[in-house]
């Protein structure tokens, strides 16, 4: 009967040996047909293994699905702010902006400050030059 029902058939089948007789067995693996309880022991292990790994990612991608919501809720309840909130907002945002353009002013004046001092220092050279000039020319008998 059950050469009958495997007849044309070359694969691996799963019985219990005590329930399969000897004869059966040969007859069967003559055709092609292999009992070997090793390849269901493999083939259970490989479900188990399976069945945990899914449940496994199942409960990953639950947790990351509630960490989603409750992040997206987080921000609708941020974003729901009162019009005097938004308001303070933007002031405090149209500030800041005017606060960095003062201090490049700033930075840019200290910059001015260093070059008028030197410029200062040039003229007093200058002038003190210029009045070594117009002494030269006095001693030389010039009316200027």
């Amino acid at each position: 009967m059950v050469e009958k029902l495997v007849s044309g058939m070359e694969a691996k089948l799963y019985g219990d040996r005590g329930y399969i007789s000897v004869e059966l067995k040969n007859r069967l693996k003559d055709q092609g047909i292999d009992l070997s309880i090793k390849n269901l022991a493999f083939i259970l292990s490989v479900a188990v293994a399976a069945t945990i790994g899914w449940f496994q990612l199942e409960n990953r991608i639950g947790d990351l699905e509630t960490a989603n919501k409750l992040m997206q809720q987080d921000l609708l309840e941020a974003s729901k702010q009162l019009p005097i909130d938004q308001e303070q907002f933007m002031l405090l945002e149209h500030i800041a902006a005017q606060v960095e353009k003062v201090q490049i002013r700033i930075e840019n004046m200290m910059h001015n400050k260093v070059n008028i001092e030197r410029n200062q220092k040039d003229i007093e050279k200058a002038l003190a030059d210029l009045e070594k000039l117009k002494d030269k020319v006095r001693a030389n008998g010039g009316t200027h």
